[in-house]
């Protein structure tokens, strides 16, 4: 079964097709039916590999594709563990999402598109997630830029989606230009671009030195231009222009999650050296409490969750950095449930209130008891609050952390995770259950349908129970089925002061929201801290003034210097046609008349002769006389 594992983007791949040649003709039921029997297909097909991956199994098959003198480039799958994983979660949270697309984009004008759009997404992150070498991957990676570039700008009619759409493609191409560099190194080094073959060339010693871990930081950029990572995580926040539960697939199983994959992925080549995982785990660290910091600012509920993303996925790379592929993947599936969950919780909260800012909330909780009880869990997951997924997940990160030996991973992640629980219990707070700010807007508010609070439930389960995958109660099965055995054991007191830090950190919300025995935002007062915070570290303003006003300048300066040019050669061919049309003149009135002229001078001499010719014999006599008597004057003299 497993070798028909190719097939598995067709799927969606084909309702891309469908409704692209069909538009506006498709019925919406077809089109709906079309994604969802496409993506239960392929999370079959993703349980089944997972159950066929189990003991280390790999399938896998590949072709030539290009084949240029000593050069040959091939493409296939590969179906493992990791693979398998990563299907799971694909899959799973696509099809959730597009049941709950049902409710929320129903009436909207380009339904039938969005699931297009949101199935041609899914498409190409199964092929980044089958790949059997970078090409392929890389060739998957820049259509998956395409569909969130469409995602993202679904709504293109407004000005802020069309620009954050293009925001995002542009800076996620600049991290795709390293991706792009790295596969001239993989193969100036290894020969090829096949996983299993540049991890033979590593392993024996064919290919070793400075030149891996170049191409291993390379490859990182484009992971840090997908997953958002420090200080190429611009673009993600202005990527909630787009639909919600666009927003949710993008942060929770595709787009993001695709950088992580790709250093899991090629994680032998960044153990090649320490110098690269030093550099994942620093930029993961910064990426963590920095996202995590901004997102305390936030009062646009799809924003805060936009920063708890950056923050997580910091967090991931930080585990990578520390040596840990289990414990990056194990928070990757954990943060896919509950963040998928948030972020559709957050559509249901929006599309009843039609409302993002938290401040126009509150009261909530009657009025969707559903999704208040289905965030709730979502957030305090998050949190990494005990028995919950991301408890598990987020403390195995602390625990591999902490036997790296950098102590500055463990105090970071640590803080990290104080602040999560305290922005999370703020948002929790001022959605559901402070006094409504707006009470008419609450009165108004209503539970979502069925069909978009089922997906809800069956997330919420999935952030409640995920995470006994890989804990002492689940014999770390998780880790076990990857492959890998470096699962830290538990470490009770960090354990301790992790969950105290978060408990701290929900309390705290607690009693400023709720309670109110501190002023509400207290913290944002003094504007040595509000100040960075809303101006999100000012990095954005950085890019402004050393990227796009250069950039700006230059074309500007180049349009002025093109209007020299073109002023120039018009000149030029003003001059040009002027002289031609002279030289026009002068050959139709100087050269053609003076020709016209003499012929017709020979024409009129002929003429005249002629007249001479009058057939009289006597004429003829007399002209042949006063001919002799001229001839013999002349000769006379």
């Amino acid at each position: 079964m497993l070798s028909y594992g190719w097939t598995i983007p067709l799927f969606p791949l084909v309702v891309f097709a469908v409704v692209l040649a069909t538009g506006r003709l498709l019925p919406k039921g077809v089109s709906v039916g079309l994604g969802i029997a496409a993506q239960a297909f392929v999370l079959a097909f993703a349980l089944a590999a997972v159950a066929l991956t189990q003991h280390g199994h790999s399938v896998g098959a590949s072709m030539p594709w290009i084949t240029v003198g000593g050069f040959e480039a091939t493409v296939g799958f590969q179906i493992d563990s990791l693979t398998a994983v990563m299907l799971v979660v694909v899959s799973f949270v696509s099809l959730l999402v597009q049941v709950y697309s049902i409710g929320y984009m129903e009436h909207d004008e380009r339904f039938r598109w969005y699931y297009g759009a949101i199935s041609l997404f899914t498409a190409s992150m199964l092929g980044v997630v089958l790949a059997d070498g970078w090409l392929l991957m890389y060739m998957c990676w820049e259509v998956m830029g395409l569909s969130s570039y469409l995602l993202i700008g679904f709504w293109f009619e407004k000005p802020e989606a069309a620009a954050a759409a293009k925001k995002a493609f542009m800076v996620t191409r600049f991290g795709d230009v390293g991706f792009a560099l790295s596969l001239v190194v993989v193969w100036w080094g290894s020969g090829t671009f096949e996983f299993e073959g540049t991890r033979h060339a590593i392993e024996s010693g064919a290919w070793a030195g400075p030149a891996v871990t170049v191409a291993a930081l390379l490859m990182f950029m484009g992971a840090m231009g997908k997953s958002a990572q420090f200080p190429l995580h611009v673009w993600l926040p202005d990527a909630m222009a787009g639909p919600t539960p666009g927003s949710a697939l993008i942060h929770a199983a595709t787009m993001v999650a695709a950088g992580v994959y790709l250093v899991a992925r090629s994680y032998f080549m960044f153990e090649a050296g320490t110098l690269a995982l030093s550099i994942v785990g620093t930029i993961g660290t910064i990426t963590a409490v920095m996202g995590a910091l901004i997102a305390l600012a936030q009062n646009d509920i799809k924003k805060v969750l936009a920063y708890s993303t950056i923050s997580q996925l910091g967090y991931m790379m930080l585990a990578l950095g520390a040596g840990s592929l289990v414990a990056a993947m194990f928070h990757l599936v954990t943060h896919a449930f509950f963040k998928a969950l948030l972020f559709l919780g957050a559509g249901s909260v929006i599309h009843a209130t039609h409302t993002q800012d938290l401040r126009e909330m509150g009261g909530l909780w009657r009025k969707m008891p559903w999704t208040c009880a289905t965030w709730v869990i979502g957030a305090l997951s998050l949190a990494g609050i005990p028995p919950l997924a991301g408890f598990w997940s987020k403390d195995e990160i602390l625990m591999v952390a902490m036997h790296s030996g950098r102590v500055e991973l463990v105090i970071a992640g640590v803080l990290t995770a104080g602040l999560t629980a305290f922005y999370m219990g703020r948002s929790t707070l001022m959605a559901f259950f402070v006094k409504p700010a707006d009470p008419e807007r609450a009165a108004h508010a209503h539970e979502s349908p069925m069909v978009m609070t089922a997906p809800l439930a069956v997330l919420a389960i999935m952030a409640a129970l995920a995470g006994l995958f890989n804990s002492p109660v689940g014999g770390y099965v998780f880790g076990k089925y990857l492959g890998h055995h470096e699962a830290a054991e538990p470490d009770l007191i960090l354990m301790g002061i992790a969950v105290g830090v978060a408990a701290a950190g929900i309390a705290l919300a607690w009693t400023m929201y709720v309670k109110r025995f501190v002023e509400p935002d207290v913290h944002l007062r003094p504007r040595a801290v509000s100040v960075p915070l809303t101006g999100l570290f000012w990095i954005d303003r950085i890019y402004e003034i050393a990227v796009v006003r250069p950039i700006m300048a230059m074309a500007a300066w180049s349009d002025r210097a093109d209007a020299v040019v073109d002023g120039v050669v018009r000149a030029v061919g003003a001059a040009g046609l002027a002289a031609s049309r002279g030289l026009d003149v002068f050959d139709h009135k100087v050269v053609d008349g003076a020709v016209n002229r003499l012929g017709e001078s020979v024409v009129e001499s002929g003429w005249r002769t002629r007249k001479l010719q009058t057939g009289n014999v006597q004429t003829y006599l007399w002209l042949l006389a006063f001919s002799v008597v001229v001839l013999v004057a002349v000769f006379a003299r």
